[in-house]
């Protein structure tokens, strides 16, 4: 429930119609990646409220990516694991993500995907 929820659920809606409009066939050749700017604080502050965080979410979805469901490096949610026991910490950098994932749909090795598209 809630604004969060609300956005989330019109977010879901508009992706399943985009698959639902490119057919199955399409969509078995189609990646889409849905990132926030920012992530969230685990804990309300002093308003009821969350502050921006470190930490963020990346969906990955569609036909295309071959990986497992969930990748990259994972933590539990505790008070040990937090940063300053309120923020969930930075885990995996975009281009760690990225790349492996562009590298597969377009065939180029990572390494020349993390330099030419990353700067890395």
């Amino acid at each position: 429930t809630g604004l969060l929820a609300k956005r989330l659920a019109s977010l879901a809606k508009g992706l399943a119609t985009y698959a639902d409009t490119l057919g199955a066939e399409e969509w078995r050749n189609t990646t889409v990646v849905v990132i926030s700017e920012f992530g969230r604080t685990m804990k309300e502050n002093g308003n009821k409220g969350t502050d921006h965080g470190f930490g963020t979410v990346y969906w990955i979805l569609g036909g295309g990516p071959r990986k497992p469901a969930i990748t990259g490096h994972q933590t539990d949610v505790s008070a040990d694991t937090l940063h300053q026991e309120r923020d969930y910490p930075v885990l995996n950098s975009l281009d760690s993500v990225l790349a492996p994932l562009l590298s597969q749909q377009w065939g180029v090795h990572k390494s020349l995907i993390q330099k030419s598209v990353f700067g890395a």
